[in-house]
This record gives structure tokens, sequence and C-alpha cells, in this order.
């Protein structure tokens, strides 16, 4: 994860097109971020098994690496719509106005 963001950052810096959104650097910063916080943990508990296994420990582990399976559609969305203009009115007079 960590080395094919790293690939795909340096790309971006080398491309011709100098002018990338800072978005798509918030992405992969946060993306990398966060599986190093959550997804890790995992992979290191699952490597210390082989010497000690301590049940408490691993359901946690487990537990973060669900967070991290589930936090990268949030992170996709709240920088997809940093700076867009938000939704005027409710899911109820848009579907009103459809006559729905």
């Amino acid at each position: 994860m960590v080395v094919s963001n790293v690939i795909v950052f340096v790309k971006l810096r080398r491309s011709s097109w100098r002018h990338h959104p800072l978005r798509l650097y918030a992405v992969i910063f946060l993306t990398v971020l966060f599986f190093l916080l959550f997804g890790v943990p995992l992979s290191v508990q699952i490597f210390l098994n082989f010497f000690v296994y301590v049940n408490f420990v691993f359901e946690i582990c487990l537990l973060l690496a669900s967070v991290n399976s589930s936090i990268n559609p949030v992170i996709y969305v709240l920088v997809g719509s940093y700076g867009k203009p938000r939704l005027r009115g409710s899911v109820r007079v848009a579907l009103q106005r459809e006559g729905l």
C-alpha cells in the first residue's frame, strides 16, 4: 500500500502536467496515513502470533483493520466534497420538485 502510493506520488510529480489538484495529494497522504495507523497493526500482530498469542490484542487489531477498510470511502467523499458548494435544501424538497 505504501509503496504503490509512493509510486503514484512520484509519477504525479514527474508528469508533464504540473498543476495537480491539492485534493489528489490529500487523498494519497490520508490513505497512507490511515493504512499505517489502522492496517499495519494487524499484520504485525499476525506475525507476533507465531511467538505469543494475546486474544484481546488480536481483536483490537481486527477492529482497527475493519476501520481501515471503511475509512477510504469516507476520505474520498470528504476530500471530493471539500470546496464544492453544499447541497441546498433537503432530499424531500428535491423529490417534491421532481413530483415524486
